[in-house]
């Protein structure tokens, strides 16, 4: 993501970063952490960029984001992340997961996780009220359905939230506001 943002032609870097967007959030949404754990990496590259952008706003004016690293890219990482944080729901009739005769897979899956939470966590640090905003859209969306599995990853976004805030002095803001 780095190489994007150095490049010396914003509208080239842009063009292909565009391109290879769809392929990135193919893999990071793909259901096997196998495929979608490498671009976990990618997705706290894209997170680190949009922390650069946002220091650099609050120090002295907006600098050119050429590739909506802020508008467009931070909230579909965002979402695909708290989308990923799901577990498979149950079988119905023996209580296991549809993969549990695997548990290297389950390893796997938890380890990807892991990874998502922490990344989420970054994500916080950069910007709370989205986050808790996403945790409050998660929380009405497993409220309308009857999945655990919405239940429990919306829970999972609150539960890990204050990771982000922790130490920085977040004020209760607009979003708390809501």
């Amino acid at each position: 993501w780095s190489m994007f943002e150095a490049s010396p032609s914003p509208d080239a870097a842009a063009l292909l970063a565009n391109q290879m967007l769809p392929l990135f959030y193919a893999s990071f949404s793909h259901p096997d952490p196998g495929v979608a754990e490498p671009a976990v990496d990618t997705a706290a590259k894209i997170v680190a960029a949009a922390g650069k952008l946002l220091r650099a706003a609050k120090r002295g004016g907006p600098p050119p984001d050429p590739l909506g690293t802020l508008s467009v890219q931070l909230p579909r990482v965002l979402d695909a992340a708290c989308a990923r944080m799901k577990y498979p729901p149950r079988d119905p009739y023996f209580g296991m997961r549809p993969d549990a005769d695997s548990s290297d897979t389950d390893d796997d899956a938890e380890a990807h996780r892991h990874s998502l939470r922490k990344l989420y966590v970054r994500i916080v640090r950069i910007a709370p009220d989205a986050c808790l905003e996403r945790c409050r859209a998660a929380l009405e969306n497993a409220w309308r359905s009857s999945d655990p599995s919405e239940t429990e990853a919306a829970l999972r976004l609150l539960y890990h939230h204050p990771e982000g805030t922790a130490g920085r002095g977040v004020k209760a803001g607009a979003a708390a506001d809501k």
